[in-house]
């Protein structure tokens, strides 16, 4: 709370000299035959208000004739009823100052002057206004992404939001989703939020919208869910499983018969040159794991991912392509069977280089 200071009732009346003051001087003024120069018997009090209340001043003075009071901005400006301002005086020697809305802008020293023939005298009064919290827009820290099922698989989608009174709110193809039949919206709170798809059909399938809303904006997050029918896509046949050796560089059995020599001599060991990162999913969330390896145009260069030491298998969900450079294995969607540690090897006739990531993923 800010500090209220009264000043002393004789020292808040001052004497009027050409006009409002500058300062606190304190004079007194004489009484002329019948004239009593102005005394204030209410005096203004300083307040703090929020932006969008409305403040009154009142302000009584006494004198013989009665004062006439007028109201002053610090800088000297005469307030007089305009746009939110409003002033008020009345028979008995009071008057009043009314702002409505009020904005930082109004944020002052207000005098109340009182005067007649016998002299003048003034009062202050402060107007403190508290600015209100602006509401950040939300902003997303865990996002889905595109993903591509089969008919009759479930998935879910996961956005997570930060930001003061969230809203979260799904939608596919601009329509709103509530739960209920295939769907199921499980609101986590503090702007968590998972959208469950049970027994995904063709029609299922389209652009779905994670919006999360409060006073201060809205973001928006979207991806496209691609069902799949299964009877177009049968399972390709697994990989032979990998077994890496430092001692054995020379070759990567899996990728070459025994009985074949390489065409081409390596010019150097294969390098990664990007580090993986490591990746926090859930369930029905595509992972892909990219690494750039050089020398990119090795025609003896072969590339194994392995997860927790073991060759991963070739399947409906898993995608390895080796383009332009870069090694890419991909998996969607991803299961909590497929959380570990990830491990890229890039082998040539003169050795090999490898890196390892972890990847969690949450049911």
């Amino acid at each position: 709370m800010p500090v209220q200071q009264r000043v002393p009732f004789q020292q808040q009346q001052q004497k009027m000299v050409n006009g409002p003051p500058v300062g606190i001087q304190q004079q007194q003024a004489r009484p002329t035959g019948e004239t009593k120069p102005p005394l204030f018997t209410v005096l203004p009090g300083s307040t703090t208000a929020k932006e969008g209340d409305s403040v009154t001043f009142t302000a009584k003075a006494t004198g013989h004739p009665l004062p006439q009071l007028h109201w002053y901005r610090s800088s000297g400006a005469q307030i007089s009823t305009s746009g939110r301002f409003h002033v008020d005086t009345f028979a008995n020697g009071s008057s009043t100052l009314k702002i409505d809305n009020c904005t930082t802008s109004e944020a002052d020293t207000y005098l109340c002057v009182a005067s007649n023939e016998g002299g003048a005298v003034q009062a202050q009064c402060s107007l403190n206004i508290l600015g209100e919290k602006k509401t950040i827009a939300p902003k997303f820290i865990g996002k889905f992404q595109s993903v591509t099922v089969f008919e009759g698989d479930s998935l879910k989608l996961y956005c997570k939001a930060t930001g003061d009174n969230l809203r979260m709110a799904w939608s596919k193809d601009g329509t709103p989703i509530q739960t209920g039949g295939i769907y199921r919206v499980e609101d986590k709170g503090n702007g968590e939020t998972i959208l469950h798809i049970n027994g995904a059909q063709m029609a299922d399938g389209g652009w779905y919208q994670c919006d999360a809303i409060n006073p201060g904006g809205k973001s928006s997050l979207k991806g496209r869910v691609v069902v799949q029918s299964r009877r177009k896509h049968p399972s390709p046949t697994p990989m032979e499983q990998v077994t890496l050796r430092k001692v054995d560089r020379r070759l990567m059995r899996e990728g070459m018969r025994p009985s074949e020599e390489p065409r081409v001599a390596s010019k150097e060991a294969p390098k990664l040159v990007a580090a993986l990162s490591n990746l926090n999913l859930v369930e029905g969330q595509t992972a892909r794991l990219e690494c750039k390896v050089s020398p990119a145009d090795d025609p003896n260069l072969k590339i194994a991912w392995l997860l927790n030491g073991k060759a991963i298998l070739a399947s409906s969900r898993v995608t390895t392509v080796i383009e332009r450079g870069y090694a890419v294995l991909e998996i969607s969607p991803v299961t909590v069977f497929d959380k570990g540690e990830y491990t890229i090897v890039a082998v040539n006739t003169l050795g090999e280089s490898r890196q390892s990531v972890m990847l969690d993923v949450i049911g």
